[in-house]
């Protein structure tokens, strides 16, 4: 077998196990919140679409307008729309596989292209309808496309400048910190000026294009923009390493947190040594996010390293996997690069099957949710949202269709959510609650409740993160002054 042939059937087993992650039951699950907010923008006229961006959003709009295109051509059911954007998680293997060969050869792109493919945390945002598998996937092609570019000749380059050029426009506008992803390939042209200087004025003209939106970027940055996390929520710092590369860590290693201490030291200990091996290379750039984030987070007051935020750095990291494990193949060391290439692939599928098939490690299952309801309510009931986005994902349900229903979006809309809980005392009220800390952070309305009415139930779908669990809570009408409180047992979902 030649060394190409061997070099692509690598590559094709990678695409297998991805492909087959990426997949699987990929239109099972129930919408994600982001999606159905996805959704439910995609359907909006054009002028109400770029002013609910603008004013309700913290993300530039260019996959509102992909959502409100395919919804408008092609008319299918909202889990189905996933399958648009899924094949973009092959994209980034290949593009992961063919910048590690070209740079460092076919041992390096095999294990590189093994390693993003079992990637649990890409896994989990590649099957949603949300903008992040195609971030990914264009910011690593545009590294792919500059590896390329750096060693072609001069009469094939602008056929591969052209697809760069329209990277580089729509990453700003595809999620904002792509035009970070842009000034660190920027920065890298900067290096090889003779050969990359076009990068630059791809890199200007993304600059141009994007100056209608800048005043939108100012508004959203202003009020709060870019996720911001309140004093009420503690970032897990320590956990950031094994939330951005191992969504789905089996609870049971986390006991003590010092598998976090051992990932993070890892993990820092890879990005310095695979920088410092590919110095003269276009790694280290692509690695610069991972120090950037954090730093002008810091300085902004702004949480600019979520976890899913630092996705797009996640190629390299399997690259500079890859090659610190390649160097150490080299050494009298060996024995420590195939354990560390063993322990990253073990890692990845301990935590990849959690999150395909434990529900404990998954999103909410508004299913689920809806089929509690639909068996225990009566015509009369009504509901409340605490965490108003709900309603774009259950609005249509069986079980909330014909009910009154109140969703509170954010802290302003307490007072009118409790007058409302408050306005038809004798009806039965089911409290439904999923990240509560942004729209209600002290629980107002859950205490309101509890202090007025009577538990006839309540429900818990537990999730490892406190971002997918829901609560269900039923209450009966409200009690007379005199009346007390009774309690009923809580139960709790599988």
């Amino acid at each position: 077998m030649s060394r190409n042939a061997r070099a692509l059937v690598w590559l094709g087993i990678a695409l297998g196990i991805g492909g087959a992650a990426i997949f699987f039951d990929l239109a099972g699950p129930s919408l994600y919140l982001d999606e159905g907010w996805t959704l439910h923008v995609g359907s909006l006229p054009l002028a109400a679409l770029l002013h609910a961006v603008a004013h309700s959003d913290d993300h530039p709009p260019l996959f509102y307008l992909f959502s409100s295109a395919v919804q408008s051509a092609l008319h299918w059911q909202a889990w189905d729309y996933r399958y648009l954007t899924a094949p973009f998680g092959l994209l980034t293997i290949v593009a992961t596989w063919a910048v590690a060969r070209a740079i460092f050869g076919d041992t390096v792109a095999a294990i590189a292209a093994l390693v993003v493919a079992l990637e649990p945390s890409l896994v989990v945002w590649d099957r949603l309808f949300r903008m992040y598998v195609v971030l990914v996937a264009l910011s690593a092609t545009g590294w792919w496309l500059l590896s390329v570019l750096q060693a072609s000749a001069k009469k094939s380059a602008l056929l591969l400048w052209l697809p760069y050029g329209a990277i580089a426009i729509a990453l700003p506008y595809l999620h904002y910190l792509g035009g970070l992803m842009l000034v660190c390939q920027a920065l890298y042209a900067l290096t090889r000026p003779q050969r990359l200087w076009p990068a630059l004025g791809c890199a200007a003209a993304s600059a141009i294009a994007f100056g209608p939106w800048i005043g939108v970027l100012r508004e959203q940055f202003a009020a709060g923009g870019l996720a911001v996390v309140g004093a009420h929520l503690r970032f897990d710092w320590l956990g950031l390493a094994r939330m951005t590369l191992a969504a789905g860590t089996p609870v049971a290693w986390l006991a003590g947190r010092a598998f976090d201490w051992l990932m993070s030291g890892a993990v820092a200990a890879i990005c310095i040594a695979g920088a410092w091996l590919g110095r003269r290379t276009l790694l280290p750039f692509w690695l610069l996010p991972a120090l950037v984030q954090p730093l002008a987070g810091f300085a902004l007051h702004k949480s600019l390293a979520l976890p899913h935020y630092l996705l797009y750095v996640v190629p390299a990291f399997a690259i500079a996997v890859a090659l610190v494990a390649s160097t150490l193949f080299a050494t009298r060391a060996r024995l420590v690069g195939a354990a560390l290439v063993a322990g990253a692939l073990a890692v990845n599928v301990a935590a990849l099957a959690d999150v395909l098939f434990v529900p404990f490690y998954q999103f909410s299952d508004w299913y689920q949710v809806n089929a509690l309801l639909l068996s225990r309510e009566t015509a009369g009931d009504r509901i409340i949202l605490d965490q108003g986005f709900e309603r774009f994902i259950v609005g249509s349900f069986s079980a909330f269709r014909g009910h009154p229903m109140f969703s509170l979006d954010t802290p302003a809309g307490l007072p009118a959510a409790l007058r409302w809980i408050d306005a038809e005392p004798d009806r039965r009220l089911w409290y439904v609650e999923n990240q509560w800390f942004f729209p209600d952070p002290e629980r107002r309305v859950f205490d309101r409740l509890e202090r007025t009415r009577r538990r006839l139930g309540a429900w818990e779908q537990r999730r490892e993160s406190a971002a997918d669990a829901v609560v269900v809570v039923l209450y009966g009408p409200r009690l007379r002054p005199a009346g007390r409180t009774k309690r009923v047992v809580t139960t709790t979902s599988p």
